[in-house]
């Protein structure tokens, strides 16, 4: 048996057959292979196991996904009952002349008993084509009692500038909202902030997922069933309202944004058996409820501010839609591990075929021509 020379040309281009072939693959699985990140996205948002996952984390999840940094609002923040002004906090509210009773407000949790349960969060993103930050405040409704199959298309929320009383010449706070209110009533104002839908998608170049959404495990009442699990909404903080009947607001142009404010009064409301667009034009708007009144100092003067808050211990860091923040990599580790395995398997069997079929390169075998036979000569 022939003895096996090293060549370390071709021992160099086996070993780079291997080593580039697991290197490929595994660069491919990680950066490019698109149905893996969407099965991440998938299990980041609990399509299959939501029922296991509590809602509260959920929505912390997804907060965490979108944001470039993001807070849980509980300090400044304040709710109180419309009826009877008193304000909520851990103890149950019970008095006879309270409107909804059984209401607290506890570690940043709203919770008002047969509506819903609320938390608030704060949250920066950045704008590209605007090249600007992008602060926004957002109010999240989960566990919904639905009484109405579209309970949360029909709730509202309105802000006003303020927390104390009208100066003489401007509507501030209590009074300024009780205004906002009675026009809404009066079919005068159209425009409060309504309820959206937050959702989460991933766009490949090969795949995408479908729209991801919260889910409202703790929801009840009508229209729940239990093949059918609602979504979590969430009312937007979108610009503050302004009276159309008063003088007083002459000296306001534009509405101002929930941030820009530094202190405010707000309501949350329900438009009744239609949505607020079909009851002011319906001339039904009697129907509407205010379920909750509050107030919010704002200790933020703007996103630069916020976002210099993180490691505080309440603005924390969040992902930026980056799949590799969320934890993309550790979902994938043990997929493109046993890739690279197999790879590196059949990379290094067709790697020792090469160089066993070129060790005989060099070697030219030759085989020795026979001796010619001298011919005999013939005897005289």
């Amino acid at each position: 048996m022939k003895n096996i020379k090293f060549k370390l040309v071709h021992f160099i281009i086996a070993l780079l057959i291997v080593v580039g072939s697991v290197t490929g693959i595994s660069l491919y699985s990680y950066y490019k292979h698109d149905m893996k990140k969407v099965d991440f996205v998938n299990d980041y948002f609990h399509v299959e196991d939501y029922e296991s996952v509590d809602a509260l984390d959920q929505i912390e999840s997804y907060q965490k996904m979108k944001a470039q940094n993001y807070a849980v609002i509980k300090e400044g923040l304040s709710f109180y009952d419309v009826k009877s002004k008193k304000e909520y906090n851990a103890t149950p509210s019970e008095h006879n002349k309270n409107q909804i009773n059984g209401a607290t407000w506890d570690n940043g949790i709203l919770h008002i008993p047969g509506w819903f349960d609320l938390t608030v969060y704060a949250e920066t993103t950045y704008n590209t084509d605007a090249e600007e930050w992008v602060f926004t405040y957002y109010l999240y409704l989960f566990n919904v009692n639905y009484k109405t199959a579209d309970i949360v298309d029909k709730l509202y929320f309105m802000f006003v500038d303020g927390t104390g009383e009208s100066g003489e010449t401007e509507l501030y706070g209590v009074t300024k909202l009780d205004l906002m209110i009675q026009e809404v009533k009066d079919a005068e104002y159209g425009g409060p902030n309504g309820t959206n839908l937050p959702q989460f998608s991933y766009t490949g170049t090969q795949a995408s997922s479908n729209p991801l959404y919260i889910y409202d495990n703790g929801a009840t009442g009508n229209g729940v069933s239990d093949d059918e699990t609602p979504y979590i909404y969430r009312l937007t903080s979108m610009t503050e309202a302004l009276s159309y009947t008063s003088d007083l607001d002459d000296d306001i142009e534009e509405a101002r944004w929930f941030y820009e404010l530094e202190s405010c009064t707000f309501s949350i409301f329900h438009s009744g058996s239609n949505n607020l667009t079909n009851a002011i034009q319906n001339g039904t708007t009697d129907e509407l409820e205010e379920i909750v009144r509050g107030t919010y100092t704002n200790p933020y003067k703007d996103a630069e501010d916020f976002n210099s808050k993180v490691g505080d211990g309440v603005v924390l860091q969040g992902y930026n839609n980056d799949l590799y923040k969320a934890g993309f990599g550790k979902f994938v580790f043990w997929d493109i591990f046993l890739e690279a395995a197999i790879t590196f398997v059949i990379s290094g069997i067709l790697a020792v075929l090469y160089y066993l079929i070129w060790q005989d390169d060099e070697e030219i075998t030759t085989t020795k021509a026979p001796k010619k036979l001298k011919p005999k000569k013939n005897k005289k």
